[in-house]
């Protein structure tokens, strides 16, 4: 009898199936997923858009508040814990210092607008400073599935942008490393210092990447650095807050604080003042002093978010891009089910 050779048969065949039947709603699983996320809208206080701005000139002035700063976050679980810290904190608004994604494609910011909308939601302004992750800004790199300066702002506001709160004045920068020309930042700079300096008591400036990182020593961060760095000191701005590096630093260079807080969730540098921690920064002002508190958290490793962030991330975009070669692939799997059912059902039996 060949009763066994056949039972043989029929379980590979039906492996073969069942295999196949996984890969299909995997693919149905990533495209429901990524039409999904890419459908879903920033939170209405999330962003640099003159609502959002509108919407700090709304609060009630107070003696003494609270912001916080986080950079280097991509789009990680991780994240999502030091939200549900940042929660409980009486925070009158939050900036984050770029590098929101892994990578800037589209795919990367749809799934980071979801997870805002869900799991990084908070109650308070949110502000977003471009990283260098986060767009194009090579002209040499530029990739109708990436996200540009432009798509940039169309995403989350301007770039560049600024506010006024209890007598002190904020500015958003979008400083990237060269060939991205930082000549509009800094001209936004030196207008809005122009214009608020006096008027405001402390001077506070956010942007991905610091020029100082050392103590007496300038870093080649961009373009026009050095004017980048006249400016800052010409008007003794208080604060510059950065990320890009990721851990914590905290360095004085004249008259201003240069603090870097980079430990959002992306993989910490191996000298980072915290070790493992990641951490965000809530510093509170009053008219005589301003302080720092950290946030901690640990890592978070979720093997299910890697596995939805490649379905949106990497299939998903595919599968949009090339249709044409997704049908075909789900016929050929569809008569691969069908040959292998029928080969399953097949038995053959000699005496």
């Amino acid at each position: 009898m060949k009763i066994k050779s056949s039972i043989q048969i029929s379980k590979k065949a039906l492996s073969i199936v069942i295999i196949v039947v996984l890969l299909l709603g995997f693919e149905i699983y990533a495209i429901a997923t990524g039409h999904t996320e890419g459908q879903t809208d920033l939170p209405e206080n999330y962003g640099n858009f003159q609502s959002n701005i509108d919407a700090m000139a709304r609060q009630a002035p107070k003696e003494r508040f609270s912001f916080a700063v986080v950079g280097d976050i991509e789009g990680s679980r991780t994240f999502e814990k030091l939200c549900d810290k940042l929660r409980d904190e009486p925070l009158s608004f939050m900036v984050m210092l770029g590098d929101l994604v892994e990578e800037c494609g589209k795919s990367n910011h749809a799934c980071f607008r979801y997870e805002c909308a869900e799991k990084y939601r908070l109650p308070f302004p949110v502000f977003l400073i471009a990283g260098n992750r986060d767009v194009a800004y090579d002209e040499t790199e530029q990739d109708i599935g990436k996200v540009s300066l432009i798509d940039f702002e169309k995403m989350y506001g301007k770039p560049n942008f600024s506010f006024e709160y209890n007598e002190y004045l904020f500015i958003g920068l979008c400083i990237l490393p060269p060939p991205y020309s930082t000549a509009k930042s800094i001209e936004f700079l030196e207008t809005t210092l122009a214009k608020k300096r006096k008027d405001n008591q402390k001077i506070f400036v956010f942007m991905h990447m610091s020029p100082v990182l050392k103590p007496d020593s300038i870093a080649a961060c961009c373009e026009n650095v050095q004017e980048l760095m006249d400016i800052i000191n010409k008007n003794k701005v208080d604060y510059v807050i950065s990320a890009h590096y990721h851990g914590y630093r905290k360095t004085e260079y004249r008259d201003t604080v240069y603090l870097v807080s980079g430990g959002g969730g992306g993989d910490l540098d191996e000298t980072e003042t915290f070790g493992d921690l990641h951490h965000a920064i809530v510093l509170t002002v009053d008219y005589e002093s301003v302080s720092e508190k950290v946030i901690f958290a640990q890592r978070s490793a979720d093997i299910s978010n890697a596995v939805k962030h490649f379905a949106v991330a990497e299939l998903y975009p595919f599968f949009v891009r090339h249709p044409v070669l997704t049908i075909a692939e789900n016929l050929v799997m569809i008569c691969i089910i069908c040959f292998a059912t029928l080969l399953a059902r097949k038995r053959t039996y000699s005496m």
